[in-house]
């Protein structure tokens, strides 16, 4: 029988789970029994079937046989389901026999009127399992006392029959209140435990609800440009993540993509996401000038969280009419632009992340973008990945990884080279950090500068 804790039995009703509990208890002292009993139960078959006992020696084939089944069948579904009524069995079996096997009375009323009702006390189990289990010790009692039926013992006898019937009614009344008492505690611990499940039931309600609509603030597809490719990843942490990306399509063509990482990661960072999002869609318009937004959602954050929780922001407009990139950075790792050429920059100065205490100088950086360059915008969980010996991925390897895409590949492809690249340097080590990936090409327009 597998052994199962309070916390595994939650699922099940009171009863069901009380029953359980005491089954496992009666498994370990009914365990120990078999073995001590199953020895005695074989060898004195045998003996007595030498000695021509044949009839005191046939009592004990169906308890060995019993006893038997239960030591083969312990791990089976069966003996999970019928394992009590098959040790109820195997006890009367044994008084029955031991009663019997006995040719002088004294030993089998020994056995019966007093070894065998202690063993119960051991035991927790049903007041009528109790009943049932010593009215079957009672009737072996009776038995090995009067089956001579001598009169002039039968004074005596009777009086030994009474002091085996209060004896057994004294263990019945102890091992029912020591059963009472075992089951009231474990029903505390029991209630305390499904009280305990059901709250983190709900919560994992809640943060699945919570990651859901996380997830639902994430573009659901590309931009509809003809002039740009666009593929994203993000992959939080836990349940709910810190990181967020979005895109926005402006006038003139123009894109405006974007970049946040909350400090930390759960539903603390996923509330305060939520808010940034919402101001940012309200400003979606004023994006053209992208260090102008970055101050609006600072002073946002400054005045709702008060410099508890940090938030790094990046904002990349792409005009494809001026054929120039403006990268305004707060506090984020800066986005690579790789361009046709082979050339590599880096653009998104230092600055303050969003919410701090200090009035953030958020600065722009601008360059070239012509056909066939590929952005990169990475939040800081990707060159933070560790490996087996807690080294990190780092910016060079990206770096490499992105000089490596060959040129004119798809955004989705290069996206998925990365991730490849993390997953094989990862290997089995987990995730830490979000992360998030967002690969844009610059495709064939004739509008560009």
């Amino acid at each position: 029988m597998q052994s199962k804790s309070v916390g595994d039995l939650v699922h099940l009703s009171a009863r069901e789970a009380v029953a359980h509990h005491f089954d496992q208890a009666n498994y370990r002292v009914l365990r120990w029994l078999l073995l001590a009993t199953m020895p005695v139960t074989l060898v004195a078959g045998l003996s007595l079937a030498v000695t021509g006992d044949s009839v005191q020696a046939t009592s004990w084939i169906p308890a060995l046989g019993v006893a038997l089944w239960i030591f083969f069948a312990r791990s089976s579904s069966f003996f999970v389901r019928y394992g009590r009524q098959l040790w109820m069995l195997y006890l009367c079996l044994l008084v029955l026999a031991s009663t019997l096997s006995w040719s002088e009375p004294e030993p089998a009323y020994a056995f019966a009127g007093f070894v065998f009702p202690a063993v119960l006390l051991f035991l927790r189990l049903d007041r009528t399992d109790y009943i049932a289990l010593l009215g079957v010790d009672l009737a072996c009692v009776a038995w090995s006392l009067f089956r001579d039926g001598m009169p002039e013992e039968l004074v005596a006898r009777g009086g030994m029959a009474f002091a085996t019937f209060l004896f057994g009614g004294v263990v019945l009344w102890i091992a029912e209140t020591v059963s009472r008492r075992g089951r009231a505690r474990f029903l505390e611990a029991w209630r305390l435990q499904v009280s305990r499940e059901r709250e983190r039931s709900r919560m994992r309600s809640e943060l699945e609800d919570a990651r859901e609509i996380q997830l639902s603030m994430l573009p659901a597809g590309a931009p509809q440009l003809d002039w740009v490719d666009f593929s994203s990843v993000s992959l939080p942490a836990s349940e709910v993540g810190g990181d967020y990306f979005d895109y926005f399509e402006l006038s003139g063509s123009r894109l405006a993509v974007v970049i946040g990482d909350v400090a930390g990661h759960g539903v603390a960072s996923g509330l305060v996401l939520s808010g940034v999002r919402s101001c940012l869609h309200l400003l979606q318009e004023e994006l053209v000038q992208p260090v102008e937004v970055l101050r609006k959602l600072d002073r946002m954050l400054r005045e709702t969280v008060g410099g508890r929780i940090f938030t790094t922001f990046q904002i990349a407009l792409l005009d494809p009419v001026l054929g120039r990139i403006t990268v305004a950075n707060a506090g984020h790792p800066p986005l690579f632009l790789a361009s046709r050429n082979g050339r590599v920059v880096r653009l998104g100065g230092n600055s303050l992340p969003l919410g701090t205490r200090l009035e953030g100088d958020f600065v722009e950086q601008s360059d070239v973008l012509g056909e066939g360059d590929a952005l990169l915008l990475f939040s800081d969980g990707v060159p933070e990945v560790r490996n087996l010996h807690s080294e990190g991925f780092g910016e060079g390897r990206l770096l490499d990884e992105l000089r490596r895409a060959r040129p004119g590949a798809s955004a989705r492809v290069v996206r998925d080279s990365l991730l490849n690249s993390l997953a094989r340097f990862k290997g089995d080590v987990e995730q830490e950090d979000d992360l998030t990936l967002v690969v844009v090409r610059v495709g064939n327009t004739s509008r560009l500068g």
